[in-house]
């Protein structure tokens, strides 16, 4: 039942919604079950590519509803930074970059010195 909730608002996302749908019209409540959906239960690889993709694809039309989310997220975006397939670390460093203004505000021990390592050690 998850799964096929997670697909629907991925195709939502993807074909239906214009990106900054959830600015324009305080969709919030999608965006956010979007996010719990994708952090807890990230299915399978295809699952969190799309995911990925997402994420960085709403993060200028949705920065608002997205800022609470990020001190969990961008963590996971950071250890996705390390994944076997070259198309998830790729699409992650797309993704961080729509970020990147939110991270670098922060204290930088937190996200930019965690990020900055992964980024050595994997090559990019």
């Amino acid at each position: 039942m998850v799964y096929k909730l997670l697909q629907f608002y991925l195709f939502m996302a993807l074909n239906n919604y214009n990106l900054d749908y959830c600015q324009h019209k305080g969709n919030m409540k999608i965006l956010a079950f979007f996010i719990y959906l994708f952090i807890t239960k990230c299915f399978s690889p295809q699952i969190q590519e799309s995911g990925i993709l997402v994420l960085g694809a709403i993060a200028e039309g949705c920065m608002n509803g997205m800022i609470p989310h990020l001190p969990e997220l961008i963590p996971y975006l950071i250890s996705c930074l390390g994944d076997k397939k070259a198309l998830v670390r790729s699409i992650t460093c797309w993704t961080l970059s729509r970020y990147a203004h939110w991270v670098v505000g922060q204290p930088h021990d937190q996200y930019l010195k965690p990020l900055m390592t992964e980024v050595r050690s994997t090559g990019y």
